[in-house]
C-alpha cells in the first residue's frame, strides 16, 4: 500500500456536509485481495476492533460492516473504518465514511471519513494504516508514504499496540479541545500530495462505490 495524498475537508465539500479527511491511497498488489480473500484477516480484525460489530456500513444495521467484511471488502473499505472507530474510542463519537475507487486508475482509492478534532482524525487516519497493515499477511505488509498523515507516526518501529494508539489519540483529543475555536471553511485544504485544484478528476464519484455511510 501507498499514501499518495491527503485533503482535509472542513465544512460542506463534494461529498458531503461533514468536515472530513480524505486519504488517497494506491493498494498495489492487494487490489486482487478482498478481505475475504486473506486467511484469518477478517477473525482478527473483528477481535482487535469488536466495535466495528456496530457498524452498519451500506446495510445500515449493527453488524452490517461484518457482513461485508465476510463478503469481501477492500482494505481500503476497512482503513475507513477502523479510522472512525479509533476516533470513537479516544471520545470522538464520528460514524459517516465513504471510500471510492478513482476513476481510471486501477487501484487507486479515496478513503473518506469524519472527524472533530483535525490533528485527532489524521493521526487515526495513519494508525488505521498500521494497524490493518499488521494484520495482513506477512508479504503484503507494504506501507508507504504514511508521512503523508503522521511523520512521527512514519518512522516509529514495531507494531502498533492499540491500547497505546488509543490513548494516543485521547490525549491529543483532551489537548486540541483547549485549542482557538475557527469558522470552517468550505474550502478543501490540501496540505501534502498532489495539487487538489488539479486533481478533480480524481475526486469524482467512482463507478465502484466500496462503502456508504456507517
Amino acid at each position: 500500500m501507498r499514501v499518495l495524498e491527503r485533503a482535509i475537508y472542513r465544512g460542506p465539500h463534494y461529498f458531503s456536509a461533514t468536515p472530513m479527511i480524505r486519504v488517497q491511497l494506491d493498494l498495489g498488489s492487494l487490489e486482487a485481495w478482498p478481505s475475504d480473500r486473506i486467511p484469518g484477516f477478517v477473525e482478527r480484525i473483528l477481535a482487535l476492533l469488536p466495535g466495528l460489530h456496530a457498524h452498519g456500513c451500506s446495510y445500515k444495521t449493527p453488524g452490517g460492516f461484518a457482513r461485508r467484511l465476510h463478503e469481501g471488502t477492500w482494505i481500503g473499505h476497512v482503513i475507513e473504518h477502523v479510522a472512525l472507530e479509533l476516533q470513537s474510542l479516544a471520545g470522538d463519537k464520528v460514524t459517516r465514511g465513504k471510500t471510492r475507487s478513482v476513476p481510471d486508475r486501477p487501484g487507486v482509492y479515496n478513503i473518506l471519513y469524519a472527524y472533530r478534532h483535525e490533528d485527532v482524525g489524521l493521526l487515526a487516519g495513519a494508525m488505521a494504516l498500521r494497524l490493518v497493515a499488521q494484520l495482513l499477511p506477512e508479504t503484503q505488509r507494504g506501507l508507504e508514504g504514511l508521512a503523508v498523515l503522521d511523520r512521527a507516526l512514519a518512522v516509529e518501529g514495531g507494531d502498533l499496540a492499540l491500547s497505546a494508539a488509543v490513548d494516543r489519540l485521547a490525549a491529543l483529543r483532551r489537548r486540541s479541545a483547549y485549542g482557538p475555536s475557527t469558522a470552517r471553511p468550505s474550502r478543501p485544504l490540501c496540505v501534502s500530495g498532489s495539487n487538489c485544484a488539479t486533481n478533480r478528476k480524481a475526486m469524482a464519484p467512482a463507478s465502484r462505490p466500496t462503502s456508504s455511510w456507517r
